[in-house]
C-alpha cells in the first residue's frame, strides 16, 4: 500500500502529465495526495477537474517543497511513501519494481530505482554513477556516502524513491529553510536509520527545465546545506 506525495506550484503545465503517469503503472499505489503550495497559476484547478478518486488535493499557503511534502507525509495513510514532483514523470513500470524491491528485501526502509535526466527538447541520459558501488542489477547499496562521494550524480533522485512512513518521521521529513539539496539531505539522513534497496532500471524522467528555474545542480559553496551535511 503505498502512498504518493506530489507538491504542486505553478505547474499548471505538467502537473497533468505527473498524475497521469501515477495512474498508468502496472501497479497502482493506493493513494494519491497533491499538495498544492499557494500556486499562483490555478494548476490546482486542473487537479480538481480531474475528479479522479484516488487523487486527494490539500491546499495551503506557499512554504517552500519541504513544507509541502512533509504536509504530504503528516497526510500519508499508509506505510510506504513515494514522492513525485508536478513537472516530472514515472515511466509506468516504477512502482512495480519497487514493489519487487520490498517483497524481496524486506528489512530495509528506503527502495530506490536510476532515473532518467531529460533537458527539455533533447536526448535524455543517464546520471554519472560509479557503478562499482552498486549491485549488478538490484540489491542492497552497502555503502551509499561512499557511493555518494564517487559519483558526479547521485545514485537515485527524490522521484525515484519509496520510504516507510515511521523512517520519514524520524528523520524529522524534509529539512525546512534551504534554497537547494534539501532531497539530497533527506536521502543521506534516511542513510542513518535504515538500509537502502536499488535497481539499476531507470524508472523514473526528470525534466531539466531551465527556462522556469529547474536544473541539474551541485550543492553550491557556502549554501547553508553543507553545515546540515557536516552534522
Amino acid at each position: 500500500m503505498i502512498s504518493v506525495v506530489i507538491p504542486l506550484y505553478n505547474c499548471k503545465k505538467y502537473i497533468v502529465r505527473a498524475i497521469q503517469s501515477v495512474l498508468s503503472q502496472t501497479l497502482q499505489p493506493a493513494e494519491i495526495i497533491v499538495i498544492n503550495d499557494g500556486s499562483s497559476d490555478n494548476g490546482e484547478k486542473l487537479v480538481e477537474e480531474m475528479n479522479h478518486p484516488l487523487v486527494r488535493l490539500i491546499n495551503q499557503n506557499n512554504g517552500g517543497v519541504s513544507v509541502a511534502r512533509n504536509k504530504g507525509i503528516t497526510e500519508a495513510r499508509h506505510e510506504f511513501i513515494a514522492f513525485l514532483d508536478a513537472d516530472d514523470e514515472w515511466l509506468p513500470n516504477h512502482l512495480e519494481t519497487i514493489h519487487r524491491l520490498i517483497k524481496t528485501y524486506p528489512h530495509c526502509g528506503l527502495f530506490a530505482s536510476s532515473y532518467q535526466i531529460k533537458p527539455m527538447d533533447k536526448v535524455g541520459f543517464l546520471p554519472d554513477v560509479n557503478h562499482s558501488y552498486l549491485p549488478q542489477n538490484e540489491g542492497i547499496i552497502d555503502n551509499f556516502y561512499e557511493l555518494a562521494a564517487q559519483s558526479a550524480d547521485m545514485p537515485m533522485h527524490v522521484n525515484s524513491i519509496v520510504v516507510r512512513k515511521a523512517h520519514l518521521l524520524k528523520i524529522g521529513g524534509f529539512p525546512q529553510g534551504i534554497p537547494a539539496g534539501e532531497d539530497i539531505l533527506t536521502i543521506a539522513r534516511l542513510y542513518t536509520v535504515c538500509d537502502f534497496a536499488y535497481s539499476k532500471r531507470p524508472t523514473i524522467v526528470y525534466y531539466l527545465t531551465p527556462n522556469e528555474g529547474k536544473s541539474h545542480r551541485p550543492v553550491l559553496l557556502k549554501d547553508p546545506i553543507d553545515k546540515l551535511f557536516h552534522s
